[in-house]
């Protein structure tokens, strides 16, 4: 069997400051990934998942099944998010 990884991570816009747990910062970081996501089903282009974990604000989670995987969609992914983040 091949496992595949998991790699989680936040888009953190240049809007949002973040300077301790309770701070508001957190709270709009926490609608980032579900806003990115419905910007990406929407455009069509890509699709990834995100949750929370505990008291984290929401994350993107990949999980990575393709050994034939390339650094460039990887590059995509990430350019793509990048992209629509410019929408809000």
């Amino acid at each position: 069997m091949i496992e595949g990884p998991n790699v989680c991570f936040w888009y953190i816009p240049s809007s949002i400051v973040i300077t301790d747990e309770h701070d508001e910062g957190k709270t709009h970081l926490n609608k980032v990934a579900p806003s990115l996501k419905a910007l990406m089903m929407e455009k069509g282009t890509i699709m990834v998942t995100y949750q929370p974990l505990g008291d984290l604000p929401n994350f993107f989670r990949i999980a990575i099944s393709n050994p034939a995987i390339q650094k460039e969609d990887l590059d995509f992914v990430l350019n793509e998010i990048e992209e629509l983040a410019k929408c809000f």
